[in-house]
């Protein structure tokens, strides 16, 4: 009814941005069907990595967790936003507290070397659409940056031994 699309093959439904669930069940009714799927569908075919990022930050769960990377982002070189605009891309997103620890805030992120602050942003990008099952499936994850990060147990690890906790997953984007 919202306008967007959903393919059935088999018992699979694919959703606008390829997420897919499985018709585990099926009932007819007077004025319709009702399937039962084991995953939710998206109907975010247009939103963006960073359109779905602001959206985070302003209500919910992460509200004003992500003004850091907002800047961030608003001040890398363009090829940076391309990056996290039209690939398909999974991004590992830092909260403001994350930041905070390194002492970067919203107002000194835009500061950073040119350089610096591409390659810090794209370390926490991966090429392709990763699902949180993956992810923490994963022994190794490479970043668009050309970074490898070791994952356990949803912690991930850097070469220089720095390691992260992943606090949320499976937000969806078109890309």
């Amino acid at each position: 009814l919202e306008g967007g699309f959903l393919v059935q093959d088999a018992n699979v439904v694919t959703d606008d941005i390829g997420g897919q669930a499985v018709i585990t069940a099926s009932t007819d009714a007077g004025n319709g069907r009702i399937l039962t799927v084991n995953a939710v569908l998206m109907p975010f075919q247009n939103v963006k990595l960073v359109d779905l990022l602001k959206s985070l930050n302003q209500a919910g769960d992460f509200a004003g967790r992500f003004d850091t990377l907002l800047a961030g982002i608003a001040a890398a070189k363009p090829a940076v936003r391309d990056t996290l605009g039209k690939r398909h891309s999974t991004l590992f997103a830092p909260t403001d507290e994350a930041f905070a620890a390194f002492g970067i805030d919203p107002n000194t992120i835009g500061l950073l070397y040119p350089a610096a602050l591409n390659d810090l942003l794209l370390y926490h990008v991966v090429s392709g659409r990763l699902m949180g099952d993956a992810v923490l499936a994963a022994g190794e994850i490479k970043t668009v940056q050309g970074a490898v990060l070791l994952q356990q147990d949803g912690t991930l690890t850097d070469r220089a031994g720095g390691t992260v906790k992943i606090i949320g997953i499976d937000a969806e984007a078109s890309n």
